[in-house]
């Protein structure tokens, strides 16, 4: 019988992160650069129409929270990508209003804003993923939860 130290850190079991003995929460798995990207246009497209309606001011603001959170839940290029969609839609709908896209001093700062924030969600949700599941098996070995433990079987080539 496997009797595991109380645990201290979390572990990963297949698709869920364990925190503590019995307890376990799902985790928020990473979609990939071109699924990311879409998910910043679609919901950029959201907070600019709101935007619109608000100003442009609120209309950045509201850009900066798509480009955080999807950049939280994507790879780092689909975290860029997703943050410069949601500038040309600031620049073009927000700042000049006609589809237009120009740098100026707003268009700038909210370039540099918003790849910033993208990015810097990016890098930290995956510092985070990687504290927080610990290391991965390596190719060829399978994960069982064995109670309050959690076990890899097997190993390639044996």
């Amino acid at each position: 019988m496997l009797v595991s130290p109380p645990m201290t850190a979390p572990m990963i079991t297949t698709d869920r992160i364990r925190t503590g003995p019995g307890e376990l929460t799902w985790r928020l798995p990473r979609t990939t650069g071109l699924s990311g990207s879409g998910l910043g246009f679609g919901w950029g497209i959201v907070a600019t129409c709101l935007g619109a309606l608000t100003g442009p001011d609120i209309g950045l603001v509201l850009l900066a929270v798509v480009a955080v959170s999807v950049g939280a839940m994507t790879t780092v290029p689909g975290a860029v990508i997703g943050a410069a969609q949601c500038w040309a839609l600031y620049t073009g709908f927000l700042d000049n209003r006609f589809g237009v896209l120009s740098m100026d001093d707003n268009s700038e700062f909210a370039l540099h804003l918003l790849l910033s924030v993208g990015f810097a969600a990016s890098v930290v949700a995956l510092l985070v993923r990687a504290l927080a599941t610990g290391p991965e098996p390596a190719e060829g070995h399978v994960r069982r939860d064995g109670g309050n433990s959690t076990v890899w079987l097997g190993s390639p080539g044996r």
